[in-house]
């Protein structure tokens, strides 16, 4: 490796595994640019020069990479030109330096995580397990204390950026959003995080641990599972089904059972239709998506592009959002279709 590194960079580093990896969840404030996000990307990036300059130094041995790293950074960087034809600058250029430094903190972590697994485990666990006590308490007392101030026309929600519509929305739906803005973004980390959770159970079942790994394990996807159905993101929990049921079928190869999931899914999707329960989310995703694609067709708008443009396409009927709650189609807005292409 070279000279030997002195101890105390190894305290310094398992100090910034640690905190890259368990307060991601909690400093999420939601628009791009806020304190919070700032504080932790200057942390991924900091963290990312330290270990390059111990490699300049000769205090680290070859540095670690892989193809698919090289194409997320090429895929951030082919996002550049959309920043530079933003409609809205000054968040478009913050949500493109959140990307890079995501791309920091994952470049970051592939240095220094051998050996320090376990510490990463329990970083992963700690923030989830914040995020999801957070969430799990907020149907108690938070969304009945904001339901009421909403009611009473608190000052305080008139200074919130966004729809104040959509606020009352989300507000009157109860929907537990944890330390995130929407409810919805909650559910995605959820439905993200889970099959982590599964297979850190399963690896400690496999290798013949029934001690606190397996038990905190167990306990936290419980939780997780609650706290999912307190966020009625019903996008998230469809991923997750469907996670599962893939799961399942390339678990079982050349098993009759392995087609169980299939005659679920269409019992499960008649339902759905039979109910209309999903009939509500499904118009407003068709609304956003057909304006995404006819903006889409108009060549490239830049980052924030569809914020900007969707009100002179979007049809009578169809929901105002910032968002079109589809990458994909995010990325076709913003840079044309082959960036959309790109981004698939």
């Amino acid at each position: 490796m070279g000279e030997a590194r002195p101890p105390v960079l190894d305290r310094v580093h398992d100090i910034l595994v640690l905190l890259l990896v368990a307060v991601r969840p909690w400093c999420w404030d939601g628009m791009p640019g806020q304190p919070a996000d700032m504080v932790w990307q200057a942390l991924a990036v900091g963290a990312l020069g330290i270990a390059a300059l111990e490699r300049a130094a000769n205090l680290r041995p070859a540095w670690a990479w892989s193809w698919r790293g090289i194409l997320a950074v090429g895929l951030v960087f082919a996002l550049l030109p959309a920043a530079f034809g933003a409609a809205e600058p000054a968040p478009s250029w913050c949500r493109w330096t959140g990307w890079l430094a995501c791309l920091a903190a994952a470049a970051y972590l592939m240095q220094v995580l051998p050996g320090r697994q376990r510490l990463a485990l329990a970083g992963f666990g700690a923030g989830l397990a914040v995020t999801v006590v957070f969430g799990l308490a907020q149907p108690l007392w938070v969304l009945p204390a904001m339901t009421a101030a909403q009611q009473a026309g608190s000052s305080v929600f008139a200074a919130l950026a966004g729809d104040p519509a959509a606020l009352s929305e989300r507000i009157a739906n109860g929907g537990a959003f944890s330390t995130f803005t929407l409810a919805n973004q909650f559910g995605a980390y959820l439905a993200l995080l889970l099959p982590v959770v599964v297979g850190m159970a399963w690896a400690s079942w496999r290798a013949g641990s029934r001690g606190a790994v397996l038990g905190v394990s167990i306990l936290l996807g419980l939780l997780a599972l609650i706290a999912l159905a307190l966020t009625g993101a019903k996008g998230a929990v469809l991923a997750l089904a469907t996670g599962c049921g893939l799961g399942w079928w390339l678990a079982f190869p050349g098993r009759w059972w392995r087609w169980l999931p299939l005659p679920l899914a269409g019992l499960g999707l008649a339902v759905v239709l039979a109910t209309g329960v999903a009939q509500a989310s499904i118009d407003v995703r068709a609304g956003y998506w057909r304006s995404a694609v006819t903006l889409a067709g108009e060549g490239g708008h830049g980052l924030g592009g569809f914020a900007a443009h969707q009100p002179r396409v979007m049809h009578i009927g169809d929901e105002p959002t910032r968002f079109v709650h589809n990458e994909v189609l995010e990325a076709a807005v913003a840079g044309g279709w082959p960036l959309a292409a790109l981004a698939a």
